[in-house]
This record gives C-alpha cells, structure tokens and sequence, in this order.
C-alpha cells in the first residue's frame, strides 16, 4: 500500500502551459514533476475526462511510479455537459490505495521535495494545503481585506523543466 496517492483530475487534450507546447503531452509536466519526487512511497491516481481518447497512454508511455488511469464516465454531470469535478474526484478516492490523498489538478508542477513534505506533514497530523499560482494583474492584499485591492504579486523563482513564472498562468 503506498503512503501517499496524488489524485489528478484532468479534462485536456491541449497543452495548459505556454511556450513548452510542441511535442509534449499535455500529462508530460505534471508527470515529470512526480517522477523527480524524493519521496517514492506514492501512486498516481488520474481520472480522466479524456479517457476514450487516450486510454493505453500509460502503457505506451509507463512512469517510475504506479500509475492508475481511470475513465470518469460514467458521469451524471458531465453526461449532461457539465465538468462533473466532484464526480471525478470520488472515483478517484474510489481508486486510491494510499493511507493519505494529495489532490491536484493538470496544471500543477511539484518541486522534488513536495511529497516528502506531505508525508511528513500528514504523519503528524497536519493537513497539507499548498496553493501558488502566477497572476498577470497583481494580487489581493489581505491588509485591504474587504476593500478588493490588488497589490504586487510576491516574486517567487522557480525553475521545474524549464517552466517559469514567464510561461505559467
């Protein structure tokens, strides 16, 4: 049984990230971030909204980790044309053997460390939160809470395959 299972939801077939786009997966970034994990105890867990279109991705394409590639259909949401997200993210809990559950989404990228944080986070029974994300206009400073004042968005370095926050939004 492994430690920790990271649940993804996805829903792409495009890139959703800038300026990387030709010749990777829209999978690939996410995938490359696990795969530089110091922490090794963790399976994947995707539930794809794309699944039919893409379902022996992982056999062609196996990963330095176990990987279950789940279809999310069936969907009562999404067979209406609705993201059906919450459904997604039940039949991924459905699917995940890990005594702890770290959500994301396709878009996340994870430094080589983050896992073993959440290990060690969830072990001593904490709840991992972690959120970051690049904006274009500024973000809310919560000295003006109530007031929706933008200020300066922190300038935050980082580098994850060639990602960066010039090509991340």
């Amino acid at each position: 049984m492994p430690e920790i299972t990271v649940l993804i939801y996805t829903a792409r077939d495009d890139y959703p990230y800038v300026g990387k786009a030709e010749g990777w997966h829209c999978f690939e970034p996410f995938l490359r971030t696990l795969a530089d994990q110091t922490f090794r105890n963790f399976e994947l867990v995707l539930v794809d909204a794309l699944w039919e279109t893409r379902p022996d991705w992982f056999r062609d394409h196996p990963q330095p980790f176990p990987v279950k590639h789940v279809p999310s259909k069936p969907n009562y949401w999404q067979e209406r044309g609705r993201v059906g997200l919450c459904a997604q993210i039940n039949r991924g809990f459905v699917w995940a053997d890990g005594k702890f559950i770290w959500m994301g989404a396709e878009n996340n990228l994870y430094p080589p460390h983050h896992l073993a944080l959440v290990a060690e986070l969830c072990r001593s029974g904490k709840v991992p939160v972690a959120w970051y994300g690049s904006a274009d206009r500024g973000c809310y400073n919560s000295a003006h809470e109530g007031k929706g004042i933008l200020g300066p968005c922190p300038d935050v370095s980082f580098d994850m395959h060639g990602f960066t926050r010039e090509n991340l939004h």
